[in-house]
């Protein structure tokens, strides 16, 4: 004789069977207007539960003893320092499920990152060219590089992807004489480029700078590995070009 029996399907996170918190937050940020603050997007879209019948019905950040909001997604206020945001999850069960992860991000200043910030945005299946001018609250992956280029290094630069890909470079430069300088950003499939946040032409037009520090960031798609390397070079107008080494950041 046959029997019918119900499976309950499990999936569950850490201590829980069904319930699973996801952070999805940027692990570097910089805080490029330099008032001390940095606004981080805190995103628990993708947290859930497994147990059938049953939904998520609240959500609190914290960091520390501080309650930050008790909402699925935040954007918050954040010093410069390393931060350990967690965020806690709860059924509908009664009595009610509750389940908490945490996830660590640094917000530095312009001068102290040892390098140039690259965040990676991954398209999936679809085209990453919307990217450019459209960019997602969060990075899919994120490392600090030497300097303003990514090499093909069997995927994009550090990154886990080789292809469909939006990359967002985001660094600065130091101009000990001021003038008129020009930047330029090649490879991928196309571009996007600003200096101190007002877009110029990636192919190449003219800046006028005084002396100080300067911030650049400059976008490019990738739709394959053959579209690489990526890169940033600058000069002065009527000179010759260089690439933007880790000694000019």
């Amino acid at each position: 004789a046959s029997r019918q029996i119900t499976l309950l399907g499990s999936g569950g996170f850490a201590d829980d069977p069904f319930l699973h918190p996801v952070l999805e937050i940027d692990p570097v940020a910089v805080d490029y207007d330099e008032d001390g603050f940095e606004d981080i997007f805190l995103d628990g879209d993708d947290s859930h539960t497994h147990e059938p019948g049953r939904a998520l019905v609240g959500w609190e950040w914290t960091e520390g003893p501080t309650v930050i909001a008790s909402t699925e997604n935040a954007t918050a206020s954040f010093p410069i320092g390393s931060h350990t945001v967690c965020l806690e999850i709860f059924d509908d069960n009664a009595p009610q499920h509750s389940l908490s992860d945490c996830a660590d991000f640094d917000i530095y200043t312009p001068d102290a990152i040892p390098g140039v910030l690259a965040l990676y945005y991954y398209a999936g299946q679809a085209a990453p060219g919307p990217f450019l001018d459209s960019i997602p609250a969060n990075a899919d992956y994120a490392e600090v590089r030497a300097d303003m280029s990514v090499q093909d290094e069997g995927a994009i630069g550090g990154s886990p992807y080789s292809e469909s890909v939006m990359v967002r470079l985001q660094g600065s430069v130091a101009i000990d004489t001021a003038g008129d300088y020009v930047f330029v950003a090649t490879g991928g499939g196309d571009q996007r480029l600003e200096i101190n946040g007002s877009p110029v032409d990636p192919a190449g037009e003219i800046v006028t700078l005084g002396v100080g520090t300067h911030a650049i960031e400059a976008r490019f798609v990738v739709n394959d590995l053959q579209e690489m390397p990526l890169e940033v070079t600058y000069g002065p107008d009527a000179g010759n070009q260089g690439a933007i080494s880790g000694a000019d950041l």
